[in-house]
């Protein structure tokens, strides 16, 4: 975990998935510049969460 005065980075939990698809996963400005696409619903964002987990190991 980095933890400054401002930011907590950490590595993802899936309890982290409701947060991160109405936070991030969901919005059209945030895929704008980015390499990924919108997740659309919230079992694709359950599965995601899941996929990043797996890949952060």
């Amino acid at each position: 975990m980095i933890e400054t005065k401002d930011l907590i980075l950490d590595k993802a939990k899936s309890s982290d998935w409701k947060e991160m698809y109405y936070n991030v996963w969901s919005q059209p400005e945030s895929a704008r510049y980015m390499v990924w696409n919108i997740t659309t619903n919230e079992e694709d964002a359950k599965i995601r969460i899941e996929k990043t987990i797996a890949f952060q190991k």
